[in-house]
């Protein structure tokens, strides 16, 4: 499993800290680290969170503030240099959080953060407490180890609390933000983010919504992915001196 990506040119005076989702890893920021990366961005993508780590004790520590600790601590990374936070899915709520802990973070890009569930079966299994292991999901053959091979239901239970803690503070926004919504995500119901960007205070929101996307807009296997990384690029570049 890919543990971290750490771009850094010394001249380039500029950060972007990349955080993955819950059931993948730092692979599935490299493409877009790369990108950055050769338009003069200095890149971190740490491991955030190793689901294969909590495995062997079936998830009973797995706690969303084990994230957020980790992705604070790679702040320092980037030293003095003015920061920008970008999170896919559990990695946006991720996001989120660091900024409100952080003002001094430049702006925030997320691409379908979970802070609200449009799926039925997903709603009722964290409402109804139901004992199952969790859901499988679908890793590329060719890096299957980069990839958790099921969503376990300990995590689904920790998305929903740092939603509700970040929904606490969403006041206290002020970054420019960039978001990214799929609209064929079959889990993650726009309304959550709507709530999210009526309740910030950042004069610069900007919603992407986006027709053919999957869930994770940023992976190296959407043959679209280019599209997005050119959006980002073109936010940061514009909000850097704000």
């Amino acid at each position: 499993m890919e543990k971290n990506i750490r771009l850094f040119n010394s001249s380039y005076r500029r950060g972007a800290l990349l955080l993955h989702g819950l059931a993948s890893s730092s692979f599935e920021m490299s493409s877009l680290a790369n990108f950055l990366f050769k338009n003069k961005w200095n890149v971190n993508a740490p491991l955030i969170l190793d689901l294969y780590n909590h495995e062997k004790t079936n998830f009973l520590n797995l706690r969303w503030q084990e994230a957020l600790k980790n992705a604070t601590e790679e702040l320092s990374f980037f030293k003095e240099m003015p920061v920008f936070i970008i999170g896919t899915s559990f990695g946006g709520i991720i996001a989120v959080l660091l900024a409100i802990d952080n003002p001094s973070i430049k702006g925030i890009v997320v691409a379908n953060p979970p802070f609200d569930f449009k799926n039925i079966f997903l709603k009722l299994v964290l409402k109804l407490q139901l004992p199952i292991k969790g859901f499988k999901t679908k890793p590329p053959k060719e890096h299957r180890d980069e990839y958790f091979p099921y969503f376990p239901f300990k995590g689904l239970k920790e998305i929903q609390k740092a939603s509700k803690e970040a929904a606490k503070n969403f006041q206290k926004i002020y970054q420019p933000i960039l978001v990214f919504y799929s609209i064929k995500d079959r889990s993650i119901s726009f309304k959550g983010i709507e709530k999210f960007l009526n309740n910030i205070n950042s004069e610069i929101k900007i919603i992407e919504k986006l027709s053919d996307a999957p869930h994770s807009v940023f992976s190296p296997y959407y043959k679209n992915n280019f599209l997005i990384f050119e959006k980002v690029l073109s936010f940061l570049n514009r909000s850097i001196n704000l």
